[in-house]
């Protein structure tokens, strides 16, 4: 969970002072210390955090989805601020700064009115994602 931890406060300590995101869940490993997640909560949305092997990932849910466990992940939203879907979604130092440098608009995109339209765009470019794969 540490690298988790360094990560947030390096690239996102917006998240809380700004969005009022708060810690609500987390878990850690004795055994693996460069495992774990952490789970952040706020009015508009979630953000999960999850590493293995000192590998960071994000997937991000709007509180507005009725479907309660429909996260998407990175990739997906940097599709959709950019139009080009990234070859990763692991927070590597380019997601890190990109997520850093588009933070607000991501917010947006989670605050109603525009949720909806947001949502039904991840969805496309996930079931693009998933053709492209196959």
């Amino acid at each position: 969970m540490t690298p988790i931890l360094i990560f947030l406060a390096q690239c996102c300590p917006l998240l809380f002072f700004n969005y009022g995101f708060r810690i609500i869940d987390s878990s850690a490993f004795s055994e693996r210390p460069d495992a774990g997640s952490i789970l952040l909560d706020s009015k508009d949305a979630a953000f999960f955090f999850s590493c293995e092997r000192d590998q960071i990932w994000l997937e991000i849910r709007s509180k507005y989805d009725s479907r309660k466990n429909n996260w998407y992940s990175f990739d997906l939203w940097r599709g959709l601020l950019t139009g080009v879907l990234p070859e990763t979604a692991q927070m590597n130092e380019d997601n890190a700064r990109f997520l850093q440098e588009r933070l607000p608009e991501l917010i947006e995109l989670l605050k109603r009115p525009r949720v909806t339209t947001t949502l039904k765009k991840l969805d496309a470019l996930r079931e693009a994602r998933t053709k492209r794969r196959l």
